[in-house]
């Protein structure tokens, strides 16, 4: 499943065996042209022969992490979000939307960037509107362990990171961050690696089209890049083909850009160049009626 840049529409069951539904991320309003043209340029790339085969490249991945090496990579530092975090809130509360630098404690990022799982932990990119890497995904409902990706559990910093943001402590400095006058819980959680190639296309997320969903906030955590144009920085537009830019983010390293879901502009970003990555953490957050609907 995806996260808030990704699309999913699938039923899983938790650890309790009752069937959630997780379906709001679905990407919507696409550009009809430039998808087109992603698709023609996609084509025969490095990256579209990963697609072509992600069956085969998941099945692969799926055996190096059952035998990688035992190591557990222990998580020393705290996780923390910095007051840069909390000063976001007025621009927040006036665009629906905010930009914050050095949002994570630099100790934790530190150890963060150190400990990155490598590609195996991850499942590969499969879809031509998210085509990145992801994994360590979770969605409210499940048991945060992360098993299915890390089954020697040796990845603790994600759990340490995803612990952190599922507290009240971090839901409560969103919902001040936000505005929002209901009760915030965290949502959903993905790690995500991009390659060079790999892009999302501009799109709205279809959580807008969903009666039940008052509030739904976004937060990209961008760990590591290798900066400048061209790196995976996601770009907010009044358009869906990125022509009348909003807000496109300058810095992709311990940086984070909060937004509405629900709001009236698309996200995504241009094919990442040779040579380039980007490393990023999408977590949601949404209130207590949503939760609750879906869960009923």
């Amino acid at each position: 499943m995806y996260g808030s840049e990704g699309t999913v529409g699938v039923y899983y069951s938790n650890a309790q065996g009752i069937r959630l539904r997780y379906t709001h991320l679905m990407a919507t309003d696409f550009s009809r042209a430039y998808v087109e043209a992603s698709k023609k340029r996609l084509r025969f790339s490095s990256l579209w022969f990963q697609m072509k085969f992600w069956r085969f490249i998941k099945k692969w991945r799926m055996v190096r992490r059952y035998f990688a090496s035992k190591k557990i990579h222990s998580s020393l530092a705290p996780c923390a979000l910095t007051a840069q975090f909390d000063a976001a809130a007025d621009h927040f509360q006036k665009h629906t939307w905010a930009f914050v630098e050095e949002v994570l404690s630099s100790d934790f990022l530190d150890e963060l960037c150190s400990n990155w799982p490598k590609k195996f932990y991850l499942e590969p990119p499969r879809e031509q509107e998210k085509s990145y890497n992801i994994g360590f995904s979770w969605i409210c409902g499940m048991e945060p362990d992360f098993r299915y990706y890390d089954p020697h559990g040796q990845c603790r910093i994600l759990r340490t990171f995803l612990n952190y943001m599922r507290s009240d402590e971090v839901a409560l400095r969103v919902k001040k961050i936000t505005g929002s006058e209901e009760e915030l819980f965290c949502y959903s959680f993905i790690l995500t690696d991009a390659e060079p190639g790999a892009e999302v296309i501009p799109h709205k997320d279809s959580i807008q089209d969903d009666a039940d969903a008052v509030n739904f906030f976004n937060i990209i955590f961008f760990i590591d890049a290798a900066g400048g144009k061209n790196s995976g920085a996601l770009t907010l537009s009044r358009d869906n083909e990125l022509r009348r830019i909003i807000f496109e983010p300058p810095r992709l390293r311990n940086t984070a850009l909060l937004y509405n879901s629900l709001s009236d502009y698309y996200h995504g970003f241009p094919p990442i160049a040779s040579g380039k990555f980007r490393r990023s953490i999408g977590v949601q957050f949404c209130g207590r009626a949503f939760v609750q609907k879906q869960h009923s």
